[in-house]
Formats: C-alpha cells, sequence, structure tokens
C-alpha cells in the first residue's frame, strides 16, 4: 500500500526494477487494466482487462463463510455475502460503502437518477402508443415503480455486472420467476428487459423500443416496474440495465 492510497502489486526483484502489474488507481494512477478478486472458492487472483487469470494463489480451502473479496474501480476492497449480493465490509477509500442491492440507501444517487428517467421515458411512450415491430401498441396506463421489484432487478443487475455476464439466467440457474418470487412479489405475470453497453437512458429506452420483444414489453399492461442501472467505478462491468414487469394476482 503506497503513501499516496493506491494498493499496487509489484512484478520485480527489487524497487529500482519493478514493473506494476495492477493498482487501485485510487488517485487515478492505474496503468494497466487488471483488477485484483477474491473468489467464494478462495483464491485470490489477478484477472487482465480481458477477463483472463494472470495469477491465482491456488488456495485449496474455502473460507469459512460464502463470500468473496474485490478491488472495484472506486479504489474500495470490498468482500461481498454471495447470495444475496450484499456488502460484508469495505474499505471506504472514497468514503463509500458496497451497494446492496437490497437497502435502496446504499444505491448510488446517480444510479437512481437514471432509473427514475427510464421510468418517465417509458411512462411518456405508453402514454403515446408505439410501434412494436410494425404492429401497433395502443396507448396504456402509466406503471408505477414497486420497490420488490426494483430489489430483484438491482440485485440481478449487480449479479450479472460483477460475474460478466449478459442473460436472464443467473450463473445459479436462476430465473426470473424466482428471483420475484424471492423478493415477495405475488405475481400473475411478470417480463423482464436487459440490455448492457448504454450510457443514457434515452439510449437504452431507443434500443429496448427498437426490437420487438423488449418494446411489447414495455407497451403491455403491467401495473409495476422494477428499474435497475448500474454504472460506473463499482463492478468489472458498467452500464448494466434491467427492467422486471409485474402485475399482482
Amino acid at each position: 500500500m503506497q503513501d499516496d492510497g493506491n494498493l499496487v502489486i509489484y512484478k520485480g526483484p527489487n524497487t529500482k526494477h519493478r514493473i506494476p502489474l495492477w493498482a487501485s488507481n485510487t488517485h487515478g494512477k492505474g496503468v494497466h487494466p487488471h483488477r485484483l478478486e477474491m473468489q467464494a472458492d478462495g483464491n485470490l487472483v489477478i484477472y487482465d482487462g480481458k477477463g483472463d487469470a494472470t495469477w491465482a494463489s491456488a488456495t485449496h480451502d474455502q473460507g469459512a463463510i460464502n463470500a468473496f473479496m474485490i478491488m472495484q474501480s472506486d479504489g474500495n476492497l470490498v468482500i461481498y455475502n454471495n447470495s444475496p449480493r450484499s456488502p460484508l465490509w469495505a474499505s471506504q477509500t472514497h468514503g463509500q460503502h458496497g451497494v446492496d442491492c437490497q437497502k435502496a440507501e446504499t444505491w448510488p444517487h446517480d444510479w437512481t437518477k437514471f432509473e427514475d428517467e427510464v421510468l418517465s421515458l417509458v411512462n411518456e411512450i405508453r402514454a403515446k402508443g408505439a410501434y412494436c415491430g410494425g404492429y401497433w401498441r395502443h396507448r396504456v396506463s402509466p406503471i408505477k415503480q414497486n420497490w420488490k421489484l426494483t430489489r430483484a432487478a438491482r440485485c440481478h443487475g449487480v449479479d450479472m455486472a460483477l460475474y460478466t455476464y449478459f442473460d436472464h439466467v443467473d450463473q445459479q440457474g436462476g430465473t426470473l420467476h424466482k428471483r420475484i418470487k424471492e423478493v415477495g412479489y405475488q405475481f400473475g405475470k411478470i417480463a423482464e428487459n436487459i440490455a448492457k453497453g448504454q450510457t443514457s437512458p434515452q439510449e437504452v429506452v431507443n434500443t429496448w423500443i427498437k426490437s420487438p420483444d423488449h418494446c411489447h414489453s414495455i407497451m403491455s399492461d403491467y401495473q409495476d416496474i422494477g428499474i435497475a442501472y448500474i454504472g460506473r467505478n463499482y463492478y468489472p462491468e458498467s452500464y448494466v440495465w434491467v427492467q422486471n414487469f409485474g402485475t399482482l394476482l
């Protein structure tokens, strides 16, 4: 740990000739897109920018708790509970705790702002009607935000951003139905839209409207919605979006 606040892993026999392999970028001084991750199996691994492991501790024993550690790109070293995704401990390098998808107060304000903007854009489209794959969908009533659906959307978004995958089924085989049941939303029908790479609410809504299936979900007569946006500086993946739609029984 250097005096400038950066946690750095060096390669080399001595201080004069050592080469930095990875840095926390706490003060913007990281030089390579490497990341350090303590996996749930107990291994400490260095990944490069392509997601390939460049070094591993070869630990054979899993920790006593089902948790993993990750050095986030905001400079925070965070230990997360594996399921549900909630922080057990954070270094508070920038005065920030780890993001907890189950607790609204830990969610970054700028992420919430983008989620609210998506909701406004969705309701504008629902009020006008829209063509979904050449089929005209008539106007429908405004959809309202639901905290249970929001929790499910945020936790799935965090999972995708953390484990660098993009799918409606998580890496433990959990489906949308399972996620919605786990948050206690007693649904009659549900749907999910996901997206990745869009940097603004307008861009992601435009992407969904241009896709017939996603557009139909937006224009269907669902009553409730949960929206998640995963921005930069916390996880290996950024700009991940999730919409969960539902109607109660």
